[in-house]
């Protein structure tokens, strides 16, 4: 795994020769050309996210234009560690090269600046990055490589693509108090079905996963400002109980000892 920042006062180009297995590349700010040998290079701008599957030897390509910045994680996993934890790591790899590139949602994002912002030393440090790892792999390949169990239903047009957008701007500008799907369905023009399943197809998660995180990145940077917990629940839209368990459960971490923690927001 390779995580950070790079900055390139001039022009420059490197190839990275990869072994079979699976490769994944976030890209969370700036902008970078990349293309598989023998390929046209494209340009990729953060936040995005790509997924490299390989059965054989292959060569990835990149142009780093001058005076540019990157923050960046990749990972990557090889077919023999594949098939420890996968169990069977062919029936993901393909006979060639398969390549998934997608917006990186905001889930992946959140984990990767965990990555970047890991608060612990030692072996505690080691264990914290490779569970979160496999967490990010894990989401990759269930967000860019599972087949499509909607296939029927798809962003047909760019007026749907925009009303989405602004789904997702409405989810930002005050999660604590959202409708429920109809009434969101109405509002976007569409129905529920393609609503939910373009929204999961255009942002990689669902609604719902959505929203709460958003609530509880909100709930993080409320703690940090010396919000009370009390407060902050009720601003971010949770009975005080559900926001304490959920707030562990995302963060590690209890709501009341933020302060006190010293951490990092991650990716706040």
């Amino acid at each position: 795994m390779g995580a950070g920042y790079r900055d390139f006062a001039e022009e420059a180009e490197a190839i990275e020769n990869l072994r079979p297995g699976i490769k994944l590349a976030i890209l969370l700010k700036g902008s970078i050309e990349v293309g598989i040998a023998g390929q046209t290079q494209a340009r990729e701008s953060g936040p995005s996210v790509n997924l490299f599957v390989s059965r054989h030897d292959w060569q990835l390509h990149h142009r780093f234009a001058s005076l540019s910045s990157l923050q960046y994680l990749t990972l990557h996993l090889d077919a023999e560690a594949a098939d420890e934890l996968l169990g069977d790591a062919n029936a993901l790899l393909p006979e060639g090269m398969a390549h998934h590139r997608a917006t990186c949602p905001v889930a992946m994002q959140a984990i990767a600046e965990q990555i970047l912002n890991a608060p612990y030393v030692g072996v505690a440090r080691r264990l914290h990055l490779a569970g979160k790892a496999l967490e990010l792999a894990a989401l990759a390949l269930d967000t860019l490589a599972r087949p499509s169990t909607n296939s029927s239903v798809s962003l047909a047009t760019p007026l749907e693509v925009r009303r989405l957008h602004e789904l997702r701007d409405r989810l930002n500008r005050d999660p604590a108090n959202m409708p429920g799907l109809d009434r969101l369905a109405r509002d976007c023009g569409m129905n529920v079905r393609r609503m939910t399943a373009g929204f999961r197809r255009l942002f990689g998660q669902s609604i719902g996963e959505y929203l709460r995180e958003t609530r509880l990145r909100e709930a993080w940077r409320l703690l940090e400002s010396g919000l009370s917990v009390t407060l902050t629940a009720d601003r971010v839209g949770y009975t005080l109980p559900h926001f304490t368990t959920a707030f562990r459960h995302r963060f590690g971490i209890l709501p009341s000892t933020l302060n006190r923690s010293g951490l990092e927001a991650p990716g706040i």
